[in-house]
């Protein structure tokens, strides 16, 4: 397997759609099981619109994209986190907190002074890595938890 130390993170690009689309389509499979269904995540037809305010960015290994994540700036002070997904081969090896830290520099590049996000609360790995990067929690509605950075 490549090393990580080979993984570039870039802006996402039309042509990244479908092989984009994949990983994050495997990643809520894997999450919510049966309980998805791709062809009603609209939001996958093109996975960029969401982040028209922001910047989508992809990791990708020997041209193959393994990570994706992406910042919606919400207003001139606050940003969120989305659509953070890695490949499940390549988790615990560095490619969600490369992602994470490119998102956390832009938006502090913006001007952003929060940046939010939200993940399932049983999802331990997503929840570890954004204590890592020092986010702290703010709110756990139903199974989900929110998380909020000063950056």
């Amino acid at each position: 397997m490549t090393s990580v130390a080979a993984l570039l993170v870039r802006p996402f690009r039309p042509e990244d759609q479908a092989e984009a689309r994949a990983v994050l389509a495997a990643s809520w499979r894997e999450r919510f099981g049966d309980e998805y269904d791709e062809a009603e995540d609209h939001d996958l037809d093109d996975v960029s619109v969401p982040f028209a305010s922001g910047l989508l960015l992809v990791a990708t290994l020997d041209g193959q994209i393994v990570g994706t994540g992406g910042l919606i700036v919400r207003d001139d002070e606050a940003a969120e986190v989305r659509r953070m997904s890695t490949k499940r081969e390549y988790r615990r090896r560095g490619v969600a907190s490369a992602i994470l830290r490119r998102l956390l520099d832009e938006a502090r590049t913006r001007g952003c002074r929060r940046v939010v996000l939200g993940t399932e609360a049983a999802w331990d790995d997503a929840v570890s890595l954004y204590h890592a990067h020092g986010f702290r929690e703010i709110a756990r509605p139903d199974s989900s938890v929110w998380f909020e950075l000063l950056p």
